[in-house]
């Protein structure tokens, strides 16, 4: 599958979260990465995040995000 450029959304921001965010920036694929949890418990994961480029939503999961998405990925902590 042709990740570059694909409008991609990644459900958890835990280890595989950002493993997955890590492999999908490699891929040049448009990711957001979104978590139910807020900024002061997810600060560590936030700032690899922010170096990766990578667009995050936190507080809640909102519908718009993931109808725009071309491929979802759920955590397995999800």
């Amino acid at each position: 599958m042709q990740l570059a450029n694909k409008h991609i959304v990644i459900v958890g921001m835990g280890r595989t979260g950002l493993a997955v965010a890590r492999f999908l920036a490699r891929s040049r694929a448009s990711v957001v990465i979104t978590d139910t949890a807020d900024e002061n418990a997810l600060e560590s994961q936030l700032k690899v995040i922010k170096e990766l480029g990578i667009k995050s939503e936190l507080g809640k999961h909102r519908s718009e995000t993931f109808l725009d998405a071309e491929l979802i990925v759920i955590s397995p902590g999800v």
